[in-house]
C-alpha cells in the first residue's frame, strides 16, 4: 500500500503549473519594464537638472563684459570718493596754512 491518494489529477496539475509559470513570467516582465522606465526617467531628470544648473551658472561673453564694466566703474567711483575725502581733509593749499579771509 505504497500509493497515497491524489487529490488533483496529473493533467490539471501540469496545466496549473504551466499557467502559474506563464503568469510569473508576465508579472516579472511588467515589473522589469516599469522599473526600467522609472529609472530611465529618473536618470534623465537628474542629468537634465545637472546640465541645466551648469548651463545657467555660466555667464555669456556679453554678461561677462557687462560685469567687468560694472566692477571697473565701482572701483573708479570708490577711488574718486577716496580722493575727494582726502582732498577735503588736507585742503587745496600746498602749505596747509589756515585760510584768512579778512585780508582785504
Amino acid at each position: 500500500m505504497d500509493q497515497t491518494p491524489r487529490l488533483v489529477e496529473s493533467k490539471v496539475k501540469f496545466f496549473l503549473k504551466g499557467a502559474l509559470q506563464h503568469s510569473n513570467k508576465t508579472k516579472n516582465l511588467y515589473i522589469s519594464w516599469i522599473y526600467n522606465v522609472v529609472l530611465a526617467i529618473l536618470f534623465i531628470l537628474i542629468l537634465g537638472g545637472f546640465l541645466f544648473y551648469k548651463y545657467k551658472g555660466r555667464l555669456t561673453p556679453i554678461e561677462r563684459e557687462a560685469k567687468k564694466r560694472r566692477e571697473y566703474q565701482h572701483v573708479l567711483i570708490q577711488i574718486k570718493k577716496l580722493q575727494m575725502a582726502n582732498q577735503k581733509t588736507t585742503g587745496n593749499m600746498f602749505t596747509n596754512l589756515p585760510v584768512n579771509h579778512n585780508l582785504v
